[in-house]
This record gives structure tokens, sequence and C-alpha cells, in this order.
């Protein structure tokens, strides 16, 4: 897969987390879940249209002055797939040490408690260096399309990318 292609989608993610940090930090509680594409990102919270074009050009402009800390969340899917992906093989670890076809629940949540505590800062390490990218001079926020799902909303934050 071509490089730049997977670094768009990769510049998306981390103004995706920056925005949606900006957005708590203002206040916005309940769910928030979001998905990066090549060509912008995915929100689906109970923020306005305003309020997530406002958070996501304070987040690039941010992001653009440096603070990459944005750009990482414990939040995110790869924490949580990396949790249950390294549960899952100290599980079956676990099974073929002991010979077991089942663990009591002591085992159990032992591997689930050290799994826990492995992926959480591996997982952060993973965003920082492979699924973020939080150089995103190069990006501009086009427009924030919304549509309203009762209560909550799914806004699509449109982006474009120059070609370094």
């Amino acid at each position: 897969m071509e490089l730049a292609f997977i670094n768009r989608i990769r510049r998306n993610h981390a103004i995706e987390h920056a925005t949606v940090a900006l957005l708590v930090e203002e206040g916005l509680s309940g769910l928030v879940a979001g998905y990066a594409t090549s060509n912008g990102f995915w929100l689906f919270s109970k923020a306005g249209n305003q309020d997530v074009m406002k958070a996501a050009e304070n987040a690039l402009k941010r992001l653009c002055q440096g603070e990459n800390r944005l750009a990482v969340t414990k939040n995110c899917g790869t924490n949580i797939a990396l949790t249950v992906i390294i549960t899952d093989l100290a599980f079956q670890l676990y099974r073929r040490i002991t010979k077991s076809k089942s663990a009591d629940l002591g085992p159990r949540i032992l591997i689930a408690a050290a799994s826990i505590a492995i992926s959480n800062p591996l997982g952060l390490k993973i965003q920082q260096y492979f699924t973020t990218l939080s150089d995103v001079s190069q990006v501009k926020i086009i427009k924030v399309d919304t549509y309203n799902l009762g209560k909550m909303c799914l806004h699509k934050v449109n982006t474009t990318q120059s070609q370094v």
C-alpha cells in the first residue's frame, strides 16, 4: 500500500484524537467515537456542527504548534484492540503451559489485569509511532457535514492534504 495514502489516514487520526480532546476540554461528555479516513474523519457525539468545526480547526492549529500529546489517547480503538489481542495470546499461552482447556476465575482475572497493564502503555506507543502522525502542517479542514440522529450527531470532518 502506498505510504502517502497511509500517512493521510494517520494525520487525520491525529486530528480526530485532538478534536475529541478539545471537545472534552470544552465540557462534552458521554459517548464519543471516531474513525479516520484518507479524506477526513467521522465523529459520533452530542456535539453540534459549529462545536466540531471549531474544535477541529483548533486541534489542527495546536498540533501544528507542536502539541503532539493531543494526537495520542488511552481511549483509542488501537488500545482496545491491542488489549483484546494481548489478553487472548496470554490466555492461549496459559492454556498451553497448564495443558488446561479453561482457567479458573483467579487466573483469568490475573491474565486480564496483566494484559491491560501491558497494553495501555504499548498502545500509546503504537499510536505515537504507527497509527497517528502529528505533523499535520499540510492538512486543511474543508468543511464539516453533520447528520442529526436524534440526540446524537454523526459528523464528517472533510480534509485535504497537500503533497510534500
